[in-house]
C-alpha cells in the first residue's frame, strides 16, 4: 500500500500529459482505420448498368437445334455425294450449332466396303441483301478430305432453299444480327433497320 502511494505521489499533471501524448495519436489512427475499413466494407449502392448503344433488338426468334436439324435432314439426306465408289447418298444429316456464328450439318455416306464415312459441312450464317437469313458454306470435309468445290454451292442452294419454306420475315422489322450458340441459330431484328452486322 506504501508503494502505491509514493507512485501516486510521483504522478504529476506533466507526466499524465506525456502519457496521453503518447497515446492519444495511437488510439486516433486505430479510429480512423476502423472508420476507413467500415468504408471499405459497405455495400455498394444498386447502380443501374450503363447505357449501351448496341441493344440487342426489337424482337429475337431463335431456331433451335431440332429444328435446324429437322430442316436439314428433309432438305439434305439423300444429297449425291461425290466418292471413289461413285455419287452416294448423304444421309443421318443434323445440325451442329456453336457458339460465335458458325452453324455445321454432319451426315454420313455409306461405303461399300469400308462402311460410314462421316461428311462436315461448315456454314457461316449471314443476311442477304433482301433482309433474310442465309448461309454460307465455307467448308466441306468427305471423312477427312474436302471436297467443298464439288459441292459447297450445292449444299449451300438446297440449305438455303429450305428457309425460303418458312416466314422469317417480321412485319416493320428489319433482320439486323445473325448469331448462333451451342443449341440454336438466333435471328435479331429490329425497327431501325438493318446495320452492325454486314450483308452476305
Amino acid at each position: 500500500m506504501n508503494v502505491l502511494r509514493k507512485w501516486l505521489k510521483r504522478i504529476d499533471s506533466r507526466m499524465l500529459w506525456n502519457v496521453l501524448a503518447g497515446f492519444l495519436p495511437g488510439v486516433l489512427v486505430g479510429v480512423g482505420l476502423l472508420f476507413f475499413g467500415l468504408i471499405l466494407l459497405a455495400p455498394e449502392p444498386n447502380v443501374p448498368p450503363p447505357h449501351e448503344d448496341n441493344s440487342p433488338g426489337d424482337v429475337a426468334i431463335q431456331l433451335s437445334q431440332d429444328f435446324l436439324s429437322a430442316t436439314a435432314s428433309q432438305n439434305l439426306n439423300g444429297f449425291g455425294i461425290p466418292t471413289p465408289f461413285g455419287t452416294l447418298p448423304l444421309g443421318n444429316v443434323r445440325a451442329q450449332p456453336q457458339s460465335g456464328d458458325q452453324l455445321s450439318f454432319i451426315g454420313d455416306v455409306g461405303f461399300p466396303v469400308t462402311g460410314a464415312r462421316q461428311v462436315l459441312v461448315v456454314t457461316h450464317p449471314c443476311i442477304d441483301t433482301n433482309d433474310h437469313p442465309e448461309l454460307v458454306v465455307t467448308r466441306v470435309l468427305l471423312g477427312a478430305q474436302p471436297i467443298t468445290n464439288l459441292v459447297g454451292q450445292s449444299i449451300q442452294d438446297r440449305i438455303n432453299n429450305s428457309f425460303k419454306s418458312y416466314n422469317l420475315s417480321i412485319p416493320h422489322e428489319h433482320l439486323s444480327q445473325l448469331y448462333t450458340t451451342p443449341n440454336a441459330l438466333v435471328l435479331i431484328y429490329s425497327s431501325s433497320g438493318s446495320g452492325g452486322q454486314p450483308a452476305c
